[in-house]
């Protein structure tokens, strides 16, 4: 709803998945009716992909998902991310990267979503990612200047 429909790899869902349901979130079962309403969409990695994702997480130390992420994408592609190091890889790649806690400010920014609730999804995000203090001090401030 924020940013467009989004293609989710296998180590994304899952590590995404499993982040909500630790906090016992209802963010889980939003994601499953994101995912019947075709705003999240599954995809499956080939084989050569599956390669590539390898390659990419041995060569710049990076987790399941971000990798699997950066093998799936093209020259050009906007991509998510929440990792600094998977950021400066997608970059050298010629991706767009896009840090996962921008995103309720994009969706705030578009009109998609109220100033409140993404307020309410930054500090969810906040809570099970690595993000500095400082970073989301500074989307908090951003999203302060959007009309409710």
């Amino acid at each position: 709803k924020c940013v467009g429909p989004l293609e989710v790899s296998p180590a994304v869902w899952r590590e995404a998945a499993e982040a909500w349901e630790e906090l016992d979130a209802e963010e889980v079962g939003r994601m499953r009716v994101a995912e019947r309403n075709r705003i999240l969409k599954r995809v499956e990695l080939g084989e050569k992909t599956k390669r590539r994702a390898g390659d990419l997480a041995a060569r710049h130390r990076l987790g399941a998902g971000e990798s699997e992420v950066l093998a799936l994408a093209h020259v050009g592609d906007r991509v998510i991310l929440d990792e600094d190091r998977a950021t400066a890889v997608a970059k050298t790649l010629g991706l767009s990267p896009i840090r996962t806690l921008r995103i309720p400010v994009l969706g705030a920014a578009r009109g998609s979503i109220s100033r409140p609730a993404a307020m309410e999804m930054l500090h969810r995000l906040a809570l099970v990612s690595s993000a500095p203090s400082d970073l989301v001090m500074e989307l908090e401030r951003l999203l302060g200047s959007y009309p409710r």
